[in-house]
């Protein structure tokens, strides 16, 4: 079997099982141009002029939210950006900020790295390069930190990750408190690094993890790359949150797409894309009084600042973009390409022509490639004609699950200043 048959065979499985893999994105692509134009665009600003910015689209389950998101990954590595893909979930719950930039910092990937997190980029630096000097200049002169990002930054440098320190330093930056201002000064001194006086103490829990996010987003950039752009799949997934959770949520989700004033991203080079369900606003923003209670309850619990925050991140879910519905044209097209790709997968075997294809309201793209697809493995097995029966998969849960909470940290201090 040669190399296109085994791309095409992991195309089609990732198609059968409805989950994206960069094989099925390459061969398929999207047709989503009008967001993919957008993408593009917000890529350029985060390139050239520091913040954090993004947006969210929308769409029913099924009509290939995911496959888009990973079709814009593919593009910010082709654009030389670093990325992260993050699946809202009970290990990753939008309500705690830590966690959820934590969980970013770790899954870092370079357009051209195996491996993924801070650990693995930061081999790549290149100390005497113009990009790495550019960044230790911006971290020497960051207002936030109380120096530790341009004392870290140039301690690391100095070390040449030929110690274990080093790792100690890339690990505070991903995430771990292991460092005291005494042991870094301590370091500095050994090592006769500049910085000693102006380093202050370690910078608070609940500004620490915005830092570091803005950090990352410029330390790819001193590797040479233009910036990170991140990946929010399932953001309905906070529908499930009890009410305090999903204030926190909604605070955190507006930073993460530039929709408040958060000082500490405000020299990031950092592009947020979500996806979100069409429902979430019906289900949850009006069905369970979000829009109404939770700028209140925020307000009374944490103050108007908190109040506007939740407000602006749910605002952004209204503002969503909806995904663009493939009209008959369009699907015979993906039809085609599928249909090829499955040649390719199974030689010796070609898929019958295409029936007429009839569009409903509630056609997903998923499902009817999956149907697609099953058919065509039956009639090749069973040399016969197949029917397929599909069962609706339904809208966003809303049911509040107490897992979801479980370990929870820090409650407003996740969010708060």
């Amino acid at each position: 079997m040669n190399d296109n048959a085994i791309g095409a065979r992991w195309a089609i499985e990732a198609l059968r099982n409805g989950v994206p893999n960069r094989h099925a994105v390459a061969l398929l692509g999207t047709f989503q141009q009008r967001i993919e134009e957008r993408f593009r665009q917000q890529a350029l600003e985060t390139a050239v002029s520091p913040g954090t910015r993004g947006f969210l689209v929308r769409a029913d389950f099924g009509a290939g939210k995911s496959h888009l998101l990973y079709a814009l990954q593919q593009i910010a590595s082709d654009l030389s950006f670093a990325t992260a893909t993050l699946a809202v979930s009970k290990e990753t719950p939008l309500s705690s900020f830590p966690r959820t930039a934590r969980t970013i910092l770790r899954q870092l990937r370079l357009p051209d790295m195996e491996g993924t997190g801070l650990p693995a980029a930061a081999t790549r630096a290149k100390f005497q390069s113009e990009d790495w000097l550019d960044l230790q200049t911006w971290a020497d002169g960051l207002e936030f930190g109380g120096g530790w990002w341009g004392a870290t930054l140039a301690l690391y440098a100095s070390l040449r990750a030929q110690h274990e320190l080093s790792d100690r330093v890339v690990r505070f930056w991903g995430g771990d408190n292991n460092l005291t201002a005494r042991d870094l000064r301590n370091e500095l001194h050994q090592r006769g690094v500049s910085g000693i006086q102006q380093l202050g103490p370690r910078p608070a829990a609940g500004e620490l993890d915005y830092q570091r996010l803005a950090f990352a987003s410029r330390f790819v950039q001193g590797l040479g790359f233009k910036g990170l752009v991140v990946f929010l799949d399932e953001v309905e997934l906070i529908a499930q949150y009890p009410r305090q959770q999903r204030i926190q949520a909604y605070r955190n989700l507006a930073a993460l797409l530039g929709q408040t004033d958060r000082p500490e991203l405000a020299e990031a080079a950092l592009l947020v894309v979500g996806a979100v369900t069409s429902d979430f606003d019906d289900a949850v923003l009006r069905g369970k009084e979000d829009w109404e209670e939770v700028p209140r309850i925020a307000d009374v619990k944490y103050g108007p600042e908190a109040a506007e925050a939740s407000k602006a991140g749910m605002e952004a879910i209204r503002a969503a973009i909806p995904l663009a519905t493939p009209d008959e044209a369009a699907i015979a097209r993906i039809r085609e390409v599928v249909t090829d790709i499955y040649r390719q997968a199974y030689a010796g075997w070609t898929p019958p022509p295409a029936d007429h294809i009839t569009l409903y309201a509630s056609t997903r793209m998923r499902e009817l490639i999956r149907r697609w697809i099953t058919s065509w493995d039956l009639q090749r097995y069973y040399e016969g004609p197949a029917e397929i029966e599909v069962e609706d998969i339904g809208s966003t849960p809303t049911d509040e699950s107490e897992e979801l909470t479980a370990g929870e940290e820090g409650g407003a201090s996740d969010s708060g200043r």
